[in-house]
């Protein structure tokens, strides 16, 4: 049975894609590919000899592409919908003038709401993410 997710992108409350992932939605397998692409890059404004996909994007269009590209693995599981499938879990990712807030929803419930920091530091202790 598929633990499934959309995950939804906003630029100052304006949508920008749905991602529905159909395997492994719940936290543990959604976050550590989003914290690993908003923790540990920077935004940049233009592209230099040092900026690379590994280290910076180049505007909030240009990491929600990398996220994307890093969850679609293969053929199947990962695909871009104009609106939310029916999920177990639901991510919002909202980037408003340089800052990113997400939420995260379990059904209909609110299990997390706020910055990168509080996300990382929910998400280094497992107990927050368990017991839904």
């Amino acid at each position: 049975m598929s633990t499934n997710a959309n995950v939804k992108f906003y630029n100052d409350g304006q949508f920008i894609a749905n991602m529905y992932k159909h395997w492994d939605g719940y936290p543990e397998g959604i976050l550590p590919i989003l914290l690993r692409n908003v923790a540990l890059k920077r935004e940049t404004q233009g592209i230099t000899e040092i900026t690379t996909v590994e280290t910076h994007y180049n505007g909030f269009g240009c990491l929600v592409a990398q996220i994307i590209k890093e969850f679609k693995q293969d053929i199947g599981d990962v695909y871009l919908e104009p609106e939310e499938v029916s999920s177990e879990f639901v991510y919002i990712v909202n980037y408003n003038k340089g800052e990113l807030n997400f939420k995260a929803y379990h059904y209909d419930e609110l299990i997390f709401d706020g910055d990168v920091e509080t996300l990382i530091d929910n998400s280094e202790d497992p107990r927050y993410w368990h017991g839904l």
